[in-house]
This record gives C-alpha cells, sequence and structure tokens, in this order.
C-alpha cells in the first residue's frame, strides 16, 4: 500500500501499532522512504477496506498498489 503522510520513524511506528491491533495480520514490512507498506494478509479473513480504515485511524491515508507497482 502507498502511505501518504508518514514522514518519520514515530509514524512508522503508529502505523505498524494500528496494523498489529489487527486480528488476521501475518506481518508488516513498511519503507519509510518510498512511503510504502507490504502487510501480509488473508483476504478471507479481512479486507483491505479494513486495513485502510485502520491506517486512517491512526492519522495516515492509505491506498492499495496494483500488483506489481511496488518496487
Amino acid at each position: 500500500m502507498s502511505i501518504q503522510g508518514m514522514n518519520c520513524g514515530a509514524c512508522v511506528g503508529r502505523i505498524t501499532r494500528a496494523l498489529g491491533d489487527l486480528d488476521c495480520i501475518d506481518g508488516v514490512e513498511i519503507n519509510l522512504a518510498a512511503k510504502l507498506a507490504n502487510i501480509q494478509f488473508n483476504d478471507a479473513d479481512i479486507d483491505t477496506d479494513t486495513i485502510i480504515a485502520a491506517i486512517a485511524e491512526a492519522g495516515y491515508q492509505a491506498s492499495p498498489l496494483a500488483l506489481g507497482n511496488a518496487e
């Protein structure tokens, strides 16, 4: 996912904690410089709208990337 509004390590921590509070998240890797989050989850258990809402609740904007667009 692309994350807007993230500009420091504390931002990464907030997003990581917000996603960690969700059941069904298997892993999170955040690249601050690229403003990207690689989030592992089973889409049968949770949907991207729920993930985006959790990130928004933490104070950031997220949008999914189309497959093949992440670097």
